[in-house]
This record gives structure tokens, C-alpha cells and sequence, in this order.
């Protein structure tokens, strides 16, 4: 099995019942590989994914594609990442928020979930679920 087909395979097993179930993600993140190497695993998940690669970016996309979910991912300057959670909250509806992180998480922003870098992408796919599952029982209320 070559690394796509390992990686669809990983998707599709991890995933279950979001595939074809998605949200809109936008996914911040400053390290090229790791940028794509997410969008690709997401879109794969199921997600339809906007992956911006530095603040002003972001902050456009933000604004241009109303996401279900923002993605501050681990290698976003951490006074980029209050930035960025201040702008999300000028967003209607607000989207969730996830933040990974590799020593601590930043204390300064409120996200909706926050995610150990070293937990990978199996950990970050279950996250999307279970937000994706809170706002769908919020809706039905």
C-alpha cells in the first residue's frame, strides 16, 4: 500500500460516519508541509477545508467563507492566535475553534477544544466529529 492509499485508508476508518458529513474548516497553519499534509487528511475525512498560510490570510478567509470550524494549529505565533480568536468572534454565526499545541495551550484564547500536537491527525479527526455532533444536537433543540 503506497502513502495515499494508507492515508485514505486511515481517512476512511477513522472517520465512520463524518465522511460526506463535514464542515467547513479553515486551518491555520505557518509550516507548508504540515499545511498541506492536514488539508489533505481533512478533505479526505469528508471536510470540504481552506488552508491559510499566515495571519492577514486567514483573517481574509475568515470573512470570505464564514467556516464551520478555525484550526489554529501549533506553528501559529501564539499573539497570531489571539488575534485570530478575537476575529472569530466577530463572526456570526461564531464558528468553533480548535487550538493544537505542542508545550502548553495559550492561556489568552477560549477555544472550543484544544488538542495535543503529538496526538496526530486520528485525534483531531474524532474532535471535528464530536464538534460537528454538538452543533448538530444544538440545532435539533
Amino acid at each position: 500500500m503506497n502513502f495515499q492509499q494508507t492515508r485514505r485508508f486511515l481517512a476512511a476508518s477513522l472517520c465512520g460516519t463524518v465522511v460526506g458529513t463535514g464542515i467547513t474548516v479553515l486551518s491555520i497553519c505557518y509550516d507548508d508541509v504540515l499545511r498541506v499534509a492536514r488539508e489533505a487528511i481533512l478533505k479526505e475525512a469528508g471536510h470540504e477545508v481552506v488552508s491559510a498560510a499566515h495571519l492577514s490570510q486567514a483573517l481574509e478567509m475568515l470573512s470570505a467563507i464564514r467556516p464551520g470550524c478555525v484550526i489554529l494549529g501549533h506553528t501559529v505565533r501564539l499573539e497570531d492566535q489571539l488575534i485570530l480568536a478575537l476575529a472569530v468572534e466577530k463572526v456570526a454565526p461564531r464558528p468553533r475553534v480548535v487550538e493544537i499545541y505542542t508545550y502548553r495551550p495559550n492561556p489568552e484564547i477560549s477555544p472550543d477544544a484544544r488538542l495535543p500536537s503529538h496526538e496526530g491527525p486520528e485525534a483531531l479527526i474524532q474532535v471535528l466529529q464530536n464538534l460537528s455532533s454538538a452543533s448538530a444536537a444544538a440545532g435539533s433543540e
